[in-house]
């Protein structure tokens, strides 16, 4: 684990780099969080197959779609978020650039769709079903050369824009045609740079409404916590898994 925590601070440094990423910019940091998603999946894996051989797969660019059967079970409430307590700085400057997450195509005749950065799929293989486990949306860091109180500051409403998508992309999966008989739970990461706060979504009902998640605090890659965090996400992905038995 001590080394690769060292292989994610590596590739965060990398990513703040002025010649990795001059323009600040949420892609080079994609690599960072795709480590992270390998790391659960290679301690998973093992234990995942030796009890009933599903398997793991990390999907960027994952594609959901909302179902206009039952968009009345998925009102968007985009503002509802509970805030965490790490802070509320303004930070408009920022906000508005490196948006990439809205599909530009429809999947399914007249259902709008989005784009998540980076999906943790369970494929289980007799019967053959897929269910979406963790959903990552990614957005830039704040702005380098700052002190790091004042850099978690800013972080804040940049993690924040990153969760109202989050909260969306779980709406969209929920009534996804492909992933909605099987998907009842997920998992989200809304990261800002190394940043991150996360949050478990329940499959929403007529008497249970998707209308609000409770997230973490904010997170950093590399702090006392970080551990603890990915083996709480590990033992979460296990279970789960090992439930489908």
């Amino acid at each position: 684990m001590e080394d690769y925590t060292f292989r994610l601070e590596t590739a965060v440094a990398f990513a703040d780099s002025y010649d990795a990423n001059p323009r600040n910019l949420e892609h080079p940091r994609y690599t960072v969080w795709h480590l992270f998603l390998l790391q659960i999946v290679l301690l998973a894996n093992p234990r995942i197959h030796s009890a009933n051989e599903h398997t793991l797969l990390i999907h960027p660019q994952f594609c959901a779609w909302l179902s206009p059967e039952d968009s009345e079970l998925f009102a968007e409430q985009d503002d509802e978020i509970v805030d965490d307590g790490s802070g509320t700085e303004d930070d408009s400057e920022e906000e508005g650039a490196g948006d990439v997450s809205f599909a530009s195509t429809i999947a399914v005749p007249n259902a709008p769709s989005v784009i998540v950065d980076f999906a943790l799929i369970l494929l289980s293989p007799s019967p053959f079903t897929a269910r979406v486990l963790v959903l990552i949306e990614c957005k830039r860091a704040p702005k380098r050369g700052l002190t790091d109180k004042l850099r978690r500051a800013k972080a804040a409403p940049i993690l924040k824009i990153a969760k109202v998508q989050a909260f969306k992309q779980a709406t969209y999966l929920f009534s996804n045609l492909s992933f909605g008989k099987w998907q009842t739970t997920v998992f989200l990461i809304a990261t800002a740079g190394e940043y991150f706060s996360w949050a478990k979504a329940e499959r929403p009902t007529e008497s249970m409404p998707l209308n609000q998640l409770i997230w973490s605090p904010m997170h950093c890659l590399g702090d006392d916590t970080m551990k603890t965090e990915l083996y709480e996400m590990y033992e979460y992905i296990c279970a789960e898994t090992q439930s489908r038995q």
